[in-house]
């Protein structure tokens, strides 16, 4: 098989671009731990390194554009405390052009603080999260599993993560082994979440979602087996 690819300049600023074109946006805001904090000094915004991870999965048609599908269509491979928009199996009805698969937002800071975090996803739904969020996606409503007419990103809010270098690590487990919990494998730190079931620990913030935003990429196959990419 061999490569032809044009808008080559293109190409290597969406190497950088993509991630942040379909996770559009993850907003931090320094909150105040407590009042016992209030005098301290401010942790300046450099303090905070964040890194976020993640995959995104779409399937094109023979003209190399997007084309819609069903992107689950088997049971959930997640641990059972997930949470989920609407029932489990919402998922497997709700088609799309883009999966946005096992995101998760690492934070490291040298010392506790208090943030909020919000991501959106245009044209798309957030499907699975933890820890507990306090908002996610606008009310839908009908059943509508099309997202192709949508008008407004989906998105995902938690309004106070706490982050402790020192924090908890009494996080959740499954009695079946799962490619989810090879994800707390780094040196990021534990964040927990207030719940009214009491606090949630984690090594990140995890989300998944769906879209029918179009890839600014396509990908031919030409009949003598050239592979044209084109941005």
């Amino acid at each position: 098989m061999k490569f032809l690819t044009t808008g080559a300049p293109r190409l290597r600023l969406l190497h950088h671009f993509l991630p942040r074109c379909f996770f559009a946006a993850a907003l931090f805001f320094v909150l105040p731990l407590s009042m016992r904090h209030a005098n301290g000094k401010q942790l300046p915004e450099n303090d905070l390194t964040v890194h976020e991870w993640g995959t995104f999965t779409s399937i094109a048609g023979p003209d190399g554009l997007s084309m819609g599908w069903l992107p689950l269509t088997g049971s959930t491979d997640l641990p059972s405390f997930v949470e989920h928009f609407r029932e489990v199996d919402f998922k497997g009805g709700l088609r799309g052009t883009t999966r946005m698969e096992t995101p998760v937002l690492y934070f490291y800071s040298p010392r506790e603080l208090t943030v909020s975090v919000n991501v959106s996803f245009a044209k798309g739904l957030i499907t699975e999260w933890y820890p507990h969020a306090d908002s996610a996606n606008p009310a839908l409503t009908t059943r509508d599993y099309s997202l192709f007419n949508k008008k407004s990103p989906g998105a995902i809010t938690w309004n106070s993560v706490h982050i402790d270098p020192q924090g908890s690590t009494d996080f959740p487990m499954n009695s079946s082994e799962n490619h989810y919990f090879a994800a707390r494998n780094t040196s990021s730190d534990p964040v927990s979440i207030e719940t009214p079931s009491g606090p949630q620990c984690e090594k990140f913030l995890f989300y998944r979602g769906v879209s029918a935003l179009s890839v600014p990429i396509s990908a031919t196959v030409t009949a003598d087996l050239w592979c044209v990419f084109v941005s």
